[in-house]
């Protein structure tokens, strides 16, 4: 990340796609490189410290449980909530076409570019969750569809700098997501997860979609990193 930096003009800003299996570390890496880059990159201005990376994630672009019944087949949508077509795709490339005006000094400092996120006590997006203000030169996005190769998916993929795909092999994907359950509550025992473990794995892969190739592709693996095209705007 620190190599990338310097090769972004004063009026772009980096914005950086990680992307992967659920239970891949995509949150844990995106959160790592955030906070590193911030400890970095600090900024006093007077007695305020401003941050200039900031982290995005695409659970706010879910539709609401409104929306979700409102749908052809609302028991279909609320069963299968978190797949692609449960999210708001055109609502998501907005915000990336938003990043991706030029910076430049007359801009206003108080009118930050809005973000949803996901209010897990509610069960539904908050839609002003996330402030993304001109001093935030980098944006770290992460969710699973971040540069899933259809529609507006596609479009948001090909303006990010950074696509950074996440390798985890299924077997460990699935034992942090048993892990994780039983620590949340969602299953009493080990036990209970192991009888549904078939389910369990086949549910890494539904509806994830085949990712995106080539420019600015990278495979993080905590972190084994090759290198794709450059990506020009």
């Amino acid at each position: 990340m620190s190599n990338l930096i310097p090769s972004v003009s004063p009026q772009t800003r980096l914005i950086v796609g990680i992307a992967g299996i659920p239970a891949s570390g995509k949150s844990t890496l995106a959160k790592f490189i955030v906070d590193h880059a911030n400890t970095i990159l600090k900024i006093n201005v007077g007695s305020t410290e401003r941050t200039e990376a900031i982290l995005v994630g695409l659970d706010g672009w879910h539709l609401t449980r409104a929306q979700l019944t409102a749908l052809p087949d609302p028991r279909l949508a609320k069963d299968r909530r978190g797949a692609h077509w449960t999210f708001d795709p055109d609502g998501y490339l907005e915000f990336v076409k938003n990043l991706r005006v030029p910076l430049t000094p007359s801009r206003s400092y108080s009118d930050p570019i809005i973000a949803p996120s996901f209010d897990h006590a509610v069960k539904d997006p908050n839609p002003i969750g996330v402030r993304v203000y001109p001093w935030h030169r980098i944006v770290v996005i992460e969710g699973l569809y971040c540069f899933l190769s259809i529609g507006a998916w596609r479009e948001a993929g090909e303006m990010l700098d950074e696509r950074w795909l996440m390798a985890v092999d299924f077997e460990t994907a699935t034992e942090r997501i048993i892990d994780r359950h039983v620590a949340s509550g969602v299953a009493g025992s080990i036990e209970v997860i192991l009888q549904g473990r078939p389910t369990l794995r086949a549910s890494l892969t539904k509806d994830t979609g085949s990712p995106m190739e080539g420019k600015g592709e990278r495979h993080a693996q905590c972190v084994h990193i090759s290198k794709g095209n450059d990506h020009q705007h």
